[in-house]
């Protein structure tokens, strides 16, 4: 068994003319498209990790704009209790100033009534002690 030279140039020759052609049409493709494919995963988690921290972004403005209004409809409300408490105190002097001088009216004109009962009895104590002077005398008789 020989080795012939030019059986092994040619082999070599064949083979490196194969590797080339693989690699052209086979290494170079494939190599592209994993490479393209690794981009577009890379792009893929870059965007999720964008929209994600938007995501986060937006939760915390609205927490902050609801924690604002929040605060906003506790300052209108302590205004409104506060504006209710004025009121509230300002009808509770205007019923006391009201219902004292209903009191005195009230007063004034039981004192009136009284001092007309008084007169008004005295008168009619009067006519009946007449009447009853009148009636013992006639019984005398």
């Amino acid at each position: 068994m020989s080795i012939d030279i030019s059986v092994v140039v040619w082999t070599v020759v064949g083979f490196c003319v194969f590797m080339l052609l693989l690699n052209r049409f086979l290494f170079k493709p494939m190599l592209r498209f994993m490479d393209d494919r690794q981009k577009r995963i890379d792009d893929a988690r870059a965007a999720l990790q964008r929209a994600e921290a938007e995501r986060l972004s937006a939760a915390e403005e609205a927490r902050r704009e609801r924690e604002q209004s929040r605060r906003e409809e506790i300052a209108a409300a302590e205004a409104r209790l506060e504006e209710l408490r004025s009121e509230s105190k300002a009808n509770e002097l205007r019923f006391e100033k009201e219902s004292g001088a209903v009191i005195e009216n009230s007063r004034a004109e039981l004192e009136l009534e009284k001092a007309a009962l008084v007169t008004h009895l005295g008168d009619d104590t009067d006519r009946l002690i007449g009447m009853l002077a009148d009636r013992l005398l006639a019984e005398e008789r």
